[in-house]
């Protein structure tokens, strides 16, 4: 199990699990979701950051089946990483 293409979860809705704002985290998190062997889908997208001064940054948007949701998120948080609130 490792990183999949988008069309791996047709008709089912993925779970947004974490959003990696830096290359190296992106990398890590890659290597923790495999490592647990939990599927996974890997999407760039623009996210708003910023207070006071509002920029959009582009950023490495991880998706997991529902099933494997609560092992992700207990995954990443056992590593340090602040998971996107379900």
């Amino acid at each position: 199990m490792a990183r999949r293409e988008p069309e791996h979860f047709d008709g089912v809705e993925p779970a947004l699990v974490y959003v990696a704002r830096k290359l190296r985290h992106a990398v890590r998190v890659e290597a923790l979701l495999t490592a647990a062997d939990i599927d996974y889908v890997v999407e760039t997208d623009t996210f708003t950051a910023g207070v006071i001064f509002r920029t959009e940054r582009t950023g490495a948007f991880f998706y997991v089946a529902p099933d494997d949701e609560p092992r992700a998120r207990d995954v990443l948080a056992q590593e340090g990483y602040a998971v996107k609130a379900p």
